[in-house]
């Protein structure tokens, strides 16, 4: 594959709408599972595996693999510049600034700062009314967080279980239950994947926060927030993959992350796997809402 055919691939997802991106990742991740436990497939023929559960190991692998893989992916293919060779070749190509240059923009941009801050001592009015222009002319960009950590673990988790379910229920009382889970158990794969792929979204001019919560979605007024508390739950839990060759097994804690929401809507619960995320959650909380307030329980 060539460069120019890289970058037209990488500017061409970064081109489509987030909208349109979301419905098109679920396909692209079930396609990148299908190739990888296919070439699976064909090493255990190649290489004359008979064992079943080692067959089955080596399926359950693969299809991790290819899921973590795909979503890895597509982030950076969302990410990355779209025309960054040519940025490359244009900085190289341009000639450095002149020393002068750079003098004469430092004097001019100190004389603009003295001015300016000179006008806003004169003034000093106008405090609240820059911060709703900038508030406003936020980008709708940058006012969505996705956990990525959650995009990786929860549709695979809530898949999981719900075929648990459906083949107990299948062995226990009927076998239409089965066939039932067959078509709810991957529509429910995808709905959480999409749910979280879309993260916590603060949509300021429609006054609305909408958030994942498992394999839906919910949503609560801007306006009617008036405290966030930050909580981290501590869960000790089995480590599978250490304890998968060992007879005693292994514990872990997992550290969850909550932000705990009040005010004229009633309390919600928004949930993190990541402190950085949400950090970040609270930071355009108060950019967004600076009367709310803000504490934090741990």
């Amino acid at each position: 594959m060539s460069s120019a055919e890289s970058s037209y691939r990488h500017s061409f997802l970064q081109r489509l709408s987030t909208p349109l991106f979301l419905v098109l990742s679920p396909l692209l991740i079930f396609a990148g599972m299908s190739v990888s436990v296919l070439a699976a497939m064909i090493l255990c023929v190649i290489a004359g595996v008979e064992n079943s559960d080692l067959q089955a190991r080596l399926g359950l692998a693969a299809t991790l693999i290819g899921f973590v893989g795909s979503i890895y992916l597509l982030i950076r293919a969302r990410r990355s510049p779209p025309s960054e060779q040519q940025q490359a070749r244009t900085n190289a190509s341009a000639p450095p600034p002149l020393p002068i240059v750079h003098a004469l923009q430092d004097d001019i941009r100190r004389r603009n700062e003295s001015a300016g801050r000179d006008e806003h001592e004169a003034t000093a009015e106008p405090d609240s009314e820059d911060v709703e222009d900038d508030v406003e002319q936020m980008p709708i960009d940058s006012n969505r967080i996705v956990d990525w950590l959650k995009v990786c673990t929860t549709p695979v988790l809530i898949a999981f279980n719900a075929a648990i379910v459906f083949v107990a229920l299948a062995a226990t009382l009927s076998p239409t239950f089965g066939m039932i889970g067959f078509v709810i158990v991957p529509i429910a794969f995808v709905s959480a994947l999409t749910s979280h792929l879309m993260g916590t979204h603060f949509n300021v001019p429609g006054d609305r926060l909408s958030y994942p919560y498992f394999a839906w979605r919910l949503g609560l007024p801007l306006s009617g927030i008036h405290d966030a508390n930050a909580q981290t739950i501590n869960k000790r839990g089995v480590d599978v993959l250490a304890s998968l060759d060992e007879k005693n097994p292994k514990y872990k804690t997992v550290h969850h992350y909550h932000m705990n929401l009040s005010g004229d809507f009633g309390a919600r619960r928004l949930m993190f796997r990541s402190k950085f995320k949400r950090d970040q959650f609270l930071s355009i909380l108060r950019t967004i809402r600076p009367d709310v307030r803000v504490t934090r329980w741990s």
